[in-house]
């Protein structure tokens, strides 16, 4: 059985590991420290829980730390119905919309639009499970570093992530011509260009094998 350790104004760190997690107060960026032996907490999804939260870009003190308990990184889920106008062979009409958002800190981190307002609350459900388990760790700070240049598979041809923005639901890919010419490519993914230029896909897409060596 563990004991409770509170950090006090003459405890000296002898360890300290920062964590990477973006975990937010609010609007408060927090960086989440691990301190072994000050466990605050014993029980929970912590189990003996020794983490540990400062405002990020502060140095950790006994004046500004707390007991951290919370999310790692806070996600959520905006569903918005709405109407639109549009015209087509001459013809006025309005049309329902209904316009789903995966929220992360507040942000938005992905988008999709369905016909169906309980469809579209279920596949954000099983979309934010696939996101906790995706093999890049979207609950850290610069999570965005583990999909650039990232080696995968693209419809089963090997590429590398050229880009991909913050906040946006796309990527661009590239061969990877090391193990490929660009003869090849064109060959085999011509659908996916648009001119030279390659189609931004979606980051979420079925076509990615994100496991490549």
């Amino acid at each position: 059985m563990c004991d409770i350790k509170l950090i006090t104004r003459e405890t000296e760190f002898k360890e300290i590991h920062l964590m990477d997690w973006d975990a937010y107060n609010k609007d408060i960026a927090l960086h989440v420290y691990r301190i072994p032996g000050y466990i605050h907490s014993i029980g929970g999804r912590w189990g003996n829980n020794n983490y540990w939260c400062c405002p990020r870009g502060e140095k950790p003190t006994y004046e500004n730390l707390y007991e951290f308990s919370g999310n790692v990184c806070n996600w959520g889920i905006k569903i918005n119905e709405s109407n639109y106008h549009k015209f087509k062979w001459n013809e006025h009409e309005i049309l329902d919309s209904i316009r789903v958002e995966i929220i992360r800190n507040n942000k938005k981190f992905y988008h999709f639009n369905v016909n169906n307002f309980d469809y579209g609350f279920a596949k954000a459900r099983k979309l934010l499970f696939e996101i906790h388990e995706h093999p890049i760790s979207f609950n850290e700070i610069n999570y965005q570093n583990q999909i650039i240049g990232r080696k995968i598979y693209f419809d089963k041809m090997p590429c590398l992530i050229d880009s991909y923005t913050v906040g946006s639901d796309r990527i661009i890919v590239k061969p990877d011509l090391n193990v490929m010419s660009i003869k090849e490519w064109h060959k085999n993914l011509d659908e996916y260009f648009e001119g030279d230029e390659m189609i931004g896909e979606c980051l979420f897409s079925h076509s990615i094998n994100w496991f490549r060596e």
